[in-house]
């Protein structure tokens, strides 16, 4: 059974960043392989939301074009379009715009923007601190004409109990009922039900 954004991206298209006004925006960046997409990541989005008053989320995917060369086997394609489903659930229930992509230039947010976060969230204390000794530059390589002080760089260690697009893999890898933590709960039953049996249809043999 196919995921239910099959039928809903038809009626619900994904939003247009040269359509949004965003004058005053508070934006979040998050970047990420997102491969593929979990609770974790959702709500750490979420909560990023309701701390920050975030009103534009913007999800940058960097993973591989192919269930081959992919990291756990879901391609770059794949786990945007999940992020372009789960942001039309984001916004009707956050009320916040989200934007997902590939890894492009964000030259389409305006300078007329209030405040943008560029969010890193780490698997542990020790990926924290060393993502942390990276350079704060990071956001300006895509934003040199939104002024550097209104850019943030934020590391966080991720919430979630743990949850991780590793382990994620593995449980449907093992066929483990207990995939559905990984699914947000924002989302039905069914719903969540079909995103597992989607992504061991569709990604099963290539699931590493």
């Amino acid at each position: 059974m196919p995921i239910p954004r099959r039928v809903s991206t038809r009626l619900n298209p994904p939003i247009d960043p040269q359509e949004v006004d965003w004058v005053g925006r508070v934006v979040g960046l998050f970047g990420g392989c997102y491969c593929p997409p979990h609770s974790g990541h959702y709500y750490s989005v979420v909560n990023s939301i309701q701390k920050f008053n975030l009103t534009v989320v913007v999800v940058q995917v960097y993973g591989r074009r192919t269930p081959e060369e992919a990291r756990h086997g879901v391609p770059e394609s794949e786990s945007i379009l999940i992020w372009q489903d789960w942001g039309r659930k984001i916004f009707s229930k956050y009320g916040c715009l989200v934007i997902a992509h590939g890894w492009d230039n964000l030259s389409y947010i305006s300078s007329d923007v209030q405040y943008v976060f560029d969010f890193t969230f780490a698997e542990s204390d020790e990926e924290r601190d060393q993502l942390q000794k990276k350079s704060p530059q990071f956001s300006s390589m895509f934003m040199r004409h939104v002024p550097r002080d209104h850019i943030s760089r934020l590391v966080f260690v991720r919430g979630g109990d743990g949850l991780s697009a590793t382990k994620f893999t593995h449980c449907l890898m093992d066929s483990d009922e207990k995939c559905i933590q990984y699914v947000p709960e924002d989302f039905s039953d069914q719903y969540r039900k079909d995103y597992i049996n989607f992504l061991r249809k569709r990604y099963g043999k290539y699931l590493k």
